[in-house]
């Protein structure tokens, strides 16, 4: 309430009573933020469909500091990484990153954090799924399920609080997805199977509103197995460009836990190869189409090459970047086709 009755001061400074002032001067926080505001300026005024930002901080009751976990868009997907936040003094709390781990997976914004009595934290994310977060590191332990329920497939809202852990009913190994030139071939398999039922099979265009487009049976023997099963499933019906695909567990009791996300690009982007990879000075891009637009950014988001195509077979110039991993994307009108990992020597 307090926000709505300002008055428009463009680059002035805010006062406002009970309210602190985040300092994201860090060099490996600068980055993120500026992803997610670019994106967020970029959407204006639908900035709620914006991905990123700290959507939640909680306190841990063994070490009295103040967490929160910060999302920033990369590419087609979210990145996420844990931070801390100083005690305010004057006005302005500082974040800082906790280890040097950017999460890839599930590739989801956060929805809310919490810890438990012992000090462990958690994050909660918006397909219902969470993970506890080494606070040394920063990484992420393997997705599990809550029994939070989901609107329309996703969470939204700080409700960390209310999260009750409930263990997947299986240990996947793998979830993976190509384009045959027909049909998109989704492959998983699972370690070992406690009471599960079957898995439903998601889809999505933008990664915010899934739709079932199939059901698998546990194979699995009663839902138990402590051997490793292989499941496949294939969508005949995906439309061009990537299409995104999750697993929903169930249980044979009604729980429900969620996969991390796998993309494939359908359509003109099934076609695309990057090659060499690793790469030295250049690499070149084929399965293109003149009019496509290529950018490659760093860890963090940012756009450090972007390139319109001609033709068919595109090279990029990547004299210059520093030794490390880059993300590359192929988008076609703002919508993106083609979205791969090189490695720059």
């Amino acid at each position: 309430s307090s926000i709505s009755t300002l008055t428009s001061n463009p680059g002035g400074a805010l006062s406002l009573t009970g309210y602190y002032e985040i300092d994201f001067s860090n060099v490996a926080l600068t980055a993120s933020l500026n992803a997610f505001l670019t994106q967020v300026n970029g959407m204006y005024p639908n900035v709620f469909d914006a991905d990123g930002g700290i959507q939640d901080i909680a306190f841990n009751p063994t070490n009295g500091m103040i967490y929160g976990y910060m999302s920033y868009p990369s590419g087609a997907s979210v990145i996420g990484r844990a931070v801390t936040l100083s005690a305010p003094s004057g006005g302005m709390s500082v974040a800082t990153p906790v280890g040097t781990t950017l999460n890839t997976v599930p590739g989801q914004e956060a929805a809310g954090v919490q810890f438990d009595i012992a000090g462990n934290m958690f994050t909660l994310f918006t397909t219902g799924g969470y993970a506890q977060v080494n606070l040394t590191s920063g990484a992420l332990s393997t997705l599990a399920a809550s029994n939070l329920t989901l609107s329309g497939g996703n969470l939204r809202g700080d409700i960390a609080s209310t999260v009750t852990a409930t263990p997947l009913g299986m240990s996947l190994l793998s979830f993976n997805g190509r384009n045959n030139g027909v049909a998109n071939e989704l492959s998983w398999s699972t370690a070992k199977e406690q009471n599960n039922k079957e898995f439903t099979v998601e889809r999505s265009a933008d990664q915010r509103d899934w739709s079932a487009i199939g059901t698998v049976a546990t194979k699995a023997a009663n839902g138990n197995s402590e051997t490793k099963l292989n499941y496949n499933f294939s969508d005949n019906a995906a439309q061009a460009g990537v299409v995104y695909y999750r697993l929903k567990q169930t249980d044979r009791d009604g729980k429900t836990g969620y996969s991390s996300v796998v993309s494939i690009a359908t359509g003109n982007g099934s076609n695309i190869v990057m090659f060499p990879n690793p790469a030295d000075e250049s690499m070149k891009i084929s399965g293109v189409q003149t009019g496509n637009v290529i950018r490659i950014s760093d860890i963090t988001g940012k756009v450090v090459r972007s390139q319109k195509v001609e033709g068919n077979l595109a090279t990029l110039d990547l004299s210059g970047l520093s030794p490390n991993m880059y993300i590359v994307e192929v988008s076609a009108n703002g919508a993106a086709l083609y979205t791969g990992k090189v490695i720059k020597k």
